[in-house]
């Protein structure tokens, strides 16, 4: 839907709420009673993820100067390989306390270190605004 639409402005906001959404959904599949509630609470949760992939290179390259480009990719390529790292953290909780808390558990962490993150962007982009 992003890339069909001219004049969307790249919005640290949509990147951040998409991201937030996603581990809100995240949550709730925590409390899914069943299989199927639980893949519909992640298809709907696809919309965040979606948001956030469309926007988590295009931001940071788009908003950095020209001679930075290319060292702000290469810090973006890097944060997005350490994603194996939280998948064998989620896996090691799984094992240990199974699934259904070790979902809510990483959600709710991601939840807690987005704020804090979005709390630092938007003081600034005040400051720089």
């Amino acid at each position: 839907m992003l890339s069909t639409r001219r004049g969307i402005p790249l919005s640290a906001a949509l990147m951040v709420g998409g991201c937030g959404f996603f581990m809100l959904c995240l949550l709730l599949v925590g409390l899914a009673g069943s299989l199927p509630v639980a893949v519909a609470v992640l298809m709907v949760g696809g919309i965040g993820t979606a948001l956030f992939a469309a926007l988590q290179t295009a931001l940071p390259v788009t908003r950095a100067p020209a001679e930075a480009r290319s060292r702000v990719l290469g810090l973006v390529t890097t944060c997005i390989g350490l994603g194996p790292a939280g998948a064998l953290a989620i896996g090691a909780l799984a094992d240990r306390w199974g699934p259904g808390v070790a979902i809510p558990l990483m959600a709710g962490a991601g939840l807690a270190m987005l704020g804090v993150t979005a709390r630092v962007v938007w003081r600034g982009e005040r400051r720089a605004g």
